[in-house]
């Protein structure tokens, strides 16, 4: 996975501090944060597959790159072009993603699954 900044040069910035690095699969076209809880992320890659993180796993130790692992692996509808569309609901467990025509609600209340 190729890197989207030098970890090296980041780290001598005297106002930027990186806590955590998560290896994503893919390119990040979207990541959004749960309203409900600011350590839950959701990510979508440019295949449309919808990733959840659960944030204080990552630490700083993850400077090679090594593959991070999502919590959750979502299957959303297949498009032939990126899109954008993510987003929590402000007060259920629940994620909205939108690819092509459709929009699509997944529930992630409970145990980690993949999907």
């Amino acid at each position: 996975m190729k890197a989207l900044f030098n970890y090296d040069s980041a780290k001598k910035h005297p106002n930027l501090k990186v806590k955590q690095i998560i290896s994503h699969p893919g390119e990040i076209t979207v990541i959004r944060s749960s309203p409900m809880n600011r350590k839950l992320l959701a990510s979508k890659s440019d295949n449309n597959m919808v990733y959840i993180w659960t944030s204080d796993k990552y630490k700083l130790g993850n400077v090679n790159n090594a593959p991070s692992t999502p919590d959750m692996i979502l299957m959303a509808t297949k498009s032939d072009k990126h899109n954008y569309a993510l987003r929590f609901t402000p007060s259920l467990p629940k994620l909205i993603s939108a690819s092509a025509d459709k929009l699509e609600l997944f529930d992630i209340d409970g145990p980690p699954i993949k999907r």
